[in-house]
């Protein structure tokens, strides 16, 4: 579990478009890093699902997370 949900300047939630590669990795560009995978947050409502932190492509970075 992580303790705490990092800053994002934006939220990515994957579908049907990020279930078909590895997102962001598969787009081999060399300004994204991916900071952290499998990122899991309590909420009030039980666990988070996973969620990718990354920078880079965008300002400050990103969190994304695929629905099940």
């Amino acid at each position: 579990m992580t303790p705490a949900v990092p800053e994002a300047q934006y939220g990515l939630i994957g579908g049907s478009s990020t279930f078909s590669i590895n997102f962001p990795e598969d787009l081999e560009r060399p300004d994204l890093e991916v900071l952290g995978k499998e990122l899991v947050f309590s909420t009030p409502y039980g666990n988070s699902p996973e969620f990718k932190l990354f920078k880079g492509g965008i300002p400050l970075g990103a969190l994304i997370t695929k629905y099940s």
